[in-house]
């Protein structure tokens, strides 16, 4: 069993999928093993070249047998290109939902961001 469930090639955790128009809505969704107590589970957010982070709540939704879910949904209105990862705290310190080759979220200890492009409307 994974410990964490993101793949933002699949709508039902990043929806729209790739590339976004620039103020569209934007919903991450993530599952969290239901073995873990966590507590400030957010999206970071940076535009490229820039060091100031955006952070964005996420928001329990439901849960299954093994897993609960988080979801928020955001905005960006300028085009560009973005990172991003998810952070959480546990009993343990800080931790990082982080990229890695396969696209699959995975637990780190140190982020390792995905690649959003937001785009103005193309004529």
């Amino acid at each position: 069993m994974q410990d964490i469930l993101y793949n933002p090639i699949e709508k039902k955790y990043k929806n729209p999928v790739g590339a976004v128009l620039q103020n569209e809505e934007i919903s991450f969704t993530i599952g969290i093993n239901k073995g873990f107590q966590i507590y400030n589970l957010a999206l970071l957010v940076h535009k490229d070249y820039l060091d100031q982070e955006s952070y964005y709540r996420l928001n329990y939704i439901e849960n299954d047998e093994l897993y609960n879910y988080y979801n928020v949904k955001i905005r960006i209105p300028e085009e560009g290109i973005y990172w991003y990862c998810f952070e959480f705290d546990d009993c343990y310190g800080k931790h990082y939902v982080s990229y890695q080759e396969s696209q699959e979220g995975i637990l780190s200890n140190s982020k390792n961001y995905w690649q959003l492009s937001i785009h103005n409307k193309f004529l």
